[in-house]
């Protein structure tokens, strides 16, 4: 028996081959070449397993709650489970706890999705100023300069919150772990990377994995999350529908037209394993950031709707009752979705007055 084996692998990427291949099919170099390695004697004890890799908070990082996901592996009854109280922080800014359902919980990963312009990296901002605890803050799309003097802007400017210009996920959640970060921030996810994959930043592929890592920082180290996104044209969170199936809360926020058109409109439409979905809040941009507003104010804020609206959805209602005349089942179902939207105060969706539009 001969002391060495022979296998095909790729200088360029590693990737083993049965035999050997003029192209390498992972990287598509011509880079395949023979590496012999030493055969292993039959006599000889088994390699030891690699070890698990089990990320720890940092000394002296408090434990709000308990870790959500438990690094063991060994089957329990579900019976056995202890009981577990989710400790939640408050964030000072009163409709986006409620949206959260009380407040931030530990080791939950949050993804916020708007518009461009729309204030998201403002609203997490002054979020994580209001937090007793310490904060990482990972731009991707701007400066250190430029986040600083948004911070000071908005009176966000809190020596607890620390920043730091990288878009490698492994790098971000290491700089988390050295700091004693409770909380981290990625701003965007769309240009995080992971150096291990191929494709640019914002390609399915990269928000699929930089997500999964991200997930598993959260819940092994119990560190809150908070992931801001981009949106597509319709208005939909931007990435695979991966993203939203991993992270425990999707929030939206939109533009109102109340308080001279620059009302931000936040809601939960669709997921929160922590609170309810059907909680909407109302804030304001100002020059000095997002102020919170309550219900009263925005009924008082309604009555200075433009009478041009008033009519002109009038007259769309009017349209529609015209087109379903020819049904009655139509008309009664038309009738009853708009009374309880009425009754109830609930958005009309954009794909909905899209399709009205037309």
């Amino acid at each position: 028996m001969s002391d060495a084996v022979r296998r095909y692998a790729c200088r360029a990427c590693g990737r083993i081959h049965p035999g050997w291949v003029p192209r390498c099919t992972g990287c598509e170099k011509m880079a395949v070449a023979i590496v012999e390695e030493p055969e292993e004697d039959v006599g000889s004890s088994p390699a030891p397993a690699p070890a698990r890799l089990v990320a720890v908070p940092a000394p002296g990082v408090s434990r709000r709650a308990a870790p959500l996901v438990q690094p063991s592996s060994i089957p329990i009854a579900l019976s056995e489970v202890p009981e577990q109280s989710f400790v939640r922080e408050k964030t000072g800014m009163s409709p986006l706890d409620e949206v959260l359902g009380g407040g931030i919980v530990a080791g939950c990963v949050v993804v916020l999705g708007a518009e461009p312009g729309l204030g998201k990296s403002s609203l997490v901002m002054q979020a994580m100023a209001g937090l007793e605890h310490r904060v990482l803050y990972a731009s991707g799309e701007e400066s250190i300069g430029q986040c600083a003097e948004r911070a000071r802007r908005l009176g966000a400017a809190s020596p607890k919150i620390y920043i730091v210009a990288e878009t490698d996920v492994d790098v971000v959640t290491r700089h988390a772990l050295e700091c004693r970060a409770e909380t981290l921030v990625i701003d965007s996810i769309q240009t995080l990377v992971c150096t291990e994959l191929g494709g640019g930043a914002g390609s399915p592929a990269q928000v699929r994995e930089c997500s999964n890592r991200l997930v598993q920082f959260a819940k092994s180290t119990d560190t809150s999350v908070w992931v801001i996104g981009h949106v597509t044209n319709d208005g939909t969170l931007a990435g695979p529908k991966t993203l939203k199936h991993l992270v425990d809360v999707v929030l939206e926020m939109e533009a109102g037209p109340r308080f001279g058109g620059n009302e931000r409109v936040l809601r939960c439409p669709t997921k929160n394993r922590f609170g309810a979905t059907n909680v909407v809040g109302h804030f304001e941009l100002t020059a000095q950031g997002l102020v919170a507003r309550t219900g009263a104010e925005t009924e008082e804020e309604s009555g200075d709707t433009p009478p041009a609206a008033v009519s002109a959805g009038s007259r769309i209602i009017d349209d529609l009752s015209r087109h379903l005349q020819g049904c009655a089942a139509c008309q009664d179902a038309f009738a009853s979705d708009l009374s309880s939207l009425c009754a109830t105060g609930a958005p009309i969706s954009r794909a909905w007055w899209e399709w009205i539009i037309k």
